[in-house]
């Protein structure tokens, strides 16, 4: 065994943390070619959501779709199917493989006779998509670790960005191996995460500071006096002073 115990924890927890950079998804699309192997599942690649989503309708087909179409529904959205299907706002060939038949993520809207393919999909709406259908899986499979979530909510408007974001802390505070670390410089987002969840970072020069409920308590907890929105705590520096200021001028 190892001299230094602590490192093989460090790995594991390394091993298992995947980055989702939400603002900056791309909208990848798969081609059927039965002359290769199918790929692997691997944990790390965020972008794979096309093989996510078909490892989860693989393993369990009882639940994993009807839980997407929940979530998404929750959030603001109105469907009632999401498939894998060729294009049908484009027609994609390659010259030199012209027997291959590109496919991606859509979705079927209640209230629209057409389906709504990857392309016509707004950023927004796939953003969130994907991250719900990684989730579910993630949920359904067992599997722990740490997720980061660059940007949260980019492209979305406040009321589905918002919807979003207690989704996913719902679903973090549910599973006791899952860990979220999201950033933003969106005041709205700002707004509507409670305070107990923040972790403030301040750099001066080439020292960084990070401030939250756990090393800075009775700051957090006296903000509520103060009437104002959570942005205000970020943007007047009372994660640093509190109410030290005025006190000392009295």
């Amino acid at each position: 065994r190892s001299n230094y115990p602590y490192l093989e924890y460090l790995y594991e927890w390394a091993s298992n943390v995947r980055i989702f950079e939400f603002s900056a998804m791309p909208k990848n699309m798969a081609f059927k070619d039965n002359s290769k192997q199918a790929s692997k599942y691997n944990i790390k690649d965020t972008t794979a959501t096309i093989l996510t989503f078909e490892q989860g309708k693989t393993q369990f087909p009882e639940v994993f779709l009807d839980n997407i179409m929940n979530d998404f529904n929750s959030i603001g959205y109105n469907i009632e199917n999401v498939l894998l299907s060729a294009p049908i706002s484009a027609n994609i060939q390659l010259v030199d493989y012209p027997a291959l038949e590109f496919f991606g993520l859509s979705v079927k809207e209640k209230d629209l006779d057409c389906v709504t393919d990857l392309l016509d999909m707004s950023t927004g709406m796939f953003r969130a998509l994907s991250i719900i259908i990684h989730f579910n899986y993630y949920e359904l499979a067992g599997i722990a670790g740490t997720v980061l979530i660059d940007d949260i909510g980019e492209g979305l408007d406040y009321e589905r960005s918002s919807k979003l974001l207690n989704l996913l802390i719902s679903k973090t505070e549910s599973n006791p191996n899952m860990q979220l670390i999201m950033s933003t410089n969106d005041s709205f987002i700002m707004n509507e995460v409670d305070l107990k969840y923040w972790q403030v970072i301040d750099r001066v020069g080439s020292k960084v500071k990070f401030y939250s409920h756990k090393n800075s308590k009775k700051i957090f907890d006296e903000y509520k006096f103060t009437g104002l929105n959570n942005f205000d705590f970020f943007a007047s520096n009372f994660f640093k002073t509190g109410f030290q200021e005025e006190e000392n001028e009295k």
